[in-house]
Order: structure tokens, then sequence, then C-alpha cells
């Protein structure tokens, strides 16, 4: 069906081009955008879960006992995350639990990704096309739909966003000197920490981009920016220097039984899977349907083959090793947890972009020989094949957004029901003072809640407005009254 759907709107488009319906290809480029957008839409509705839940709980009692700073800067595993953190703050203080208002400003990150892509493949190339197919390809791509639709896994594309931002902002900067740009590579490298600890790596990614991706012109012009991104690398350093004993100690390495990251660290077991990651799922899969990813791949190949002393080998080699190490280093912290757990859809982000950016570089050369297949320019069946791969991809992803959405229901039910039984219970002449409650376990499934088992006093710290949360008295026993309430409004999960 989505093959069907996909070649309908490439005909559609052709027709327009050839009847001269639309003349300008930048109207393509929104166009793909739109379907883009159009896919994510569903995601709105997917709730907060997995460690959103222990997000949330810690920031209202941190609220509670105003604290809010201390728990900003404080760990979560290996990350210091305050810019993330303060987004939660903001949704939360302002529109509670419901997720829309977070979900769009991943939205708006991912488009930023699809647009930077596009931009900094257009500044390194000059190629119009070069830049539609990596832009096509990050938006066309579902290999890390579940870190898009799941909030708590959307904080590696706010990594991949201010990378590709540092990047394009240290070429811009080069070129025109502006302090507009200078402030904008400063701003990534400290904020990157602040999103995810890959971040870390921003400075020597920096010095990367300039020796392999800038002429020999522009990298004279950029030597003066480099102090400036030392001082903001320093700066992002230090929430992670204060927080070094927690880090090191985190609770997940000992939910396996280590003391320490050193007992988990293991730098030789995620080689053979990075390797069978990069072929036999990536490589394959970057795009929905195999034909055009395998299509992909061979053209690259022998286009980058057949002109080789013409590719930008040393720009290939930089974004292959900006996707292969920085997998590298999660999969170095992840494969004591087995190798189900380094298959997440969140750890093809970097790896997807690593491609998305390569195989342009690859095709570049070929692309300005300015090829015809029967009578056709290279850029109209580039446009058309672009379309066809994002129209393809979005049509699965909303697909799968809406099936997310199904499966998470229970949460969302869940949050909205716990509120109601007490907020409901108390009037609003607040004639009750307090109610003792039982403080009964609620167990949701693990693919919603990080402990599937927690109690109800843990879910009313964040979920209860707190002057409702104040009033409850957690106790061996229920009011009778409020135990009669419960069961002739079928609150069953909250008896036991």
């Amino acid at each position: 069906m989505f093959l069907v759907e996909s070649l309908l709107a490439v005909a559609v488009l052709f027709f327009a081009i050839r009847l001269n319906v639309i003349r300008d290809y930048t109207i393509v480029y929104f166009l793909m955008l739109v379907f883009f957008v159009f896919s994510l839409l569903p995601s709105l509705g997917i709730p907060y879960i997995i460690d959103d839940v222990d997000h949330f709980h810690n920031m209202a009692r941190a609220i509670q006992t105003h604290t809010v700073a201390s728990w900003l800067m404080a760990p979560h595993n290996e990350h210091v995350i305050p810019l993330l953190k303060a987004i939660y703050l903001f949704c939360y203080t302002y529109f509670w639990l419901n997720p829309e208002i977070f979900h769009l400003i991943i939205i708006a990150v991912c488009v930023g990704i699809v647009v930077l892509t596009y931009k900094l493949l257009f500044a390194l190339t000059r190629s119009a096309p070069a830049a539609l197919i990596g832009g096509s390809i990050m938006a066309a791509t579902n290999l890390f739909d579940g870190a898009i639709f799941v909030i708590t896994n959307s904080h590696i594309l706010f990594s991949l966003f201010l990378f590709l931002l540092l990047f394009y902002a240290i070429y811009q900067y080069s070129l025109q000197k502006k302090t507009s740009w200078r402030l904008t590579a400063f701003s990534a490298v400290l904020l990157l920490p602040s999103t995810f600890a890959l971040g870390l790596t921003s400075i020597g990614f920096a010095v990367l981009f300039v020796y392999l991706c800038l002429p020999p012109d522009l990298r004279r012009d950029s030597k003066d920016l480099f102090p400036v991104l030392c001082a903001a690398w320093i700066l992002s350093l230090l929430p992670y220097v204060y927080a070094m004993n927690a880090i090191i100690h985190a609770d997940h390495y000992q939910d396996l039984g280590a003391r320490s990251v050193f007992e988990i660290a293991n730098f030789l077991a995620p080689v053979p899977f990075l390797i069978s990651h990069v072929t036999g799922k990536l490589i394959p899969s970057i795009i929905a349907n195999p034909y055009l990813a395998f299509g992909l791949f061979f053209v690259s190949f022998f286009a980058a083959g057949n002109r080789a002393r013409e590719v930008a080998w040393k720009r290939i080699l930089f974004f292959m090793l900006f996707g292969l190490s920085n997998n590298f280093i999660i999969y170095v912290f992840r494969s004591a947890w087995g190798p189900a757990y380094l298959d997440f859809p969140r750890y093809y982000v970097f790896p997807a972009a690593m491609l998305a950016l390569c195989y342009p570089l690859a095709l570049h050369p070929f692309l300005e020989s300015k090829p015809q297949f029967k009578k056709m320019p290279a850029v109209l069946l580039v446009s058309l094949l672009c379309f066809f791969a994002v129209t393809y991809g979005s049509l699965r992803r909303h697909t799968n957004a809406r099936r997310a959405v199904t499966e998470t229901l229970l949460m969302q039910n869940f949050y909205v029901n716990f509120r109601k039984a007490f907020v409901d219970y108390f009037p609003g002449s607040a004639a009750r003072k307090n109610l003792h409650a039982k403080n009964v376990n609620i167990l949701l499934p693990a693919a919603l809640a990080r402990y599937p088992l927690r109690s109800a006093q843990f879910y009313a710290q964040y979920i209860l407005p707190a002057p409702i949360n104040n009033r409850i008295i957690w106790a061996d026993e229920t009011d009778p009254a409020f135990l009669e309430y419960l069961k002739a409004k079928e609150y069953f999960f909250l008896i036991e």
C-alpha cells in the first residue's frame, strides 16, 4: 500500500513538473518537508513513558522542596542534561503531563536536522542534487522513528541537531567572519553536553571538521574560532566534573551488579556488533524500501570508484568517524546489557546521519557531470527519487506513530484517571481537609515504565496538584468513604 501511494505521489509530481505547473524545484523540497512533518503529527498523542516517569517524579519533588537548581544539574545515568530538564520543567509547569508541546519541540528539532543536513551538504558541495539526497535520506529513514516518538529517547536528536549546527556555523564563520556565527558555534559546543554526554566530543569533532572538511583558505580563516570553542567546551565540562562521582557509580550500573562504570566498560565486545549493525541493518534499511536502499548504496559505491580522484575522501572519512565513533562509545558502556539493548532506534541516529552525509559526497562528482537518463535531466530524476523515498518513509512513519499511540494509550489513561480519582474526590470548597489512603503498589507494563512496580505515593508526587497531594496521608488503610468512592467510580488500580 505504501508503495502504491508513493508511486502515485511521484507520478502527480512528475506530470506537474512536465506541464510547468511546478517550475521551481524549491517547491519540491518544501513538499518533502511537508510530508515529513505530516508523518510526525500522530506522535503528538504519545505520552511520557519509561525514564520520563522518573524525571517528573524527581522534578515534582524538587519543586516542592525548592531544590530545582540541584535537580537540573543532577546526573541522569551518565548524562548531565540541564537543557532537556529545563524543557521538561517548562512543559510540566504550563501543560502538566500533556505531551504535545514537547513533541512539537522534537518535531522542530527533526525539521532542523533535515534542513541542516541539506545546508551543510550544499555548503560543502555547492550541488543542489547532492544536498537534496542527504536531506531526503534523513527525512525518509525509519530507522530511528522510535527516538522521535518516545520523548525520553529524543535526547540524541537534540545532540545531532547541535552537532550539525556546530559544523555549519564553523563553515559559515570561516566564510563570512560574522560574530553571529561565532556565537552560534560557541552556543552549540556549550549546550551539546547538556543534551547527551556524547556532546563532550564536540571539540574534537570541531577540530577534525576544520582540517578534513574545509578548503585551505577557509581553514586559515577559522583558526581564531578555536579559543572560543575551547572556552565553551571547558564551561560545558564543569557540570560533569562536579557530578563525576555520581556518574561513575550510576544506579543502572548497580542494577547489573557492577560497582562502577569501570566494571561495565568493554572496548572489544562492541566491535563485531557495530560491524553487523552497519552491514546488516543500517545500509539495507537506511530507506524502508530495500530496492532503493541497496540501489543508493551500489550507485554511490560505483560512482565513487569510477571517479575516485574527484571524490572528497577526507570529508567522507570525517563523517564516517563522526557516525561510527559516537556509536562505538555508546556500545562500550551498553554492551553489558546484551545485544537487544544495542539495537534501540535511538542508536541509529548518528549512523543514519553518517550515510546521509557520505552518500551525497560520494555521488557529487558523478552528479557534477550532469548525466542524462533517456533525456531526463539528473536534477529531475534525483528530485523524483528523493520525493518517492520521503513519501514512502513518511507513510510508514505515520502508520508507526499511530501504532505507538495505541500501544501507549494505557499510560495516558493512567495519568488522567489517577489525577481524576483524587481531584474529583476533593470538592472545590475544600471541606475535606485530609485523606488517609493506602499506599498500594501499581503495576504498569515494562514497556511503559522503567521500573514497572511503583507505589501510589510515587505517582501522586507528580501526577497530582501539590495542594491535593499535600492533603493525602499515606497510611495502612484507606478511609472507608474514599474506598467506597473508588469502587463506585471503578478506580480499582487504587484498591489493593
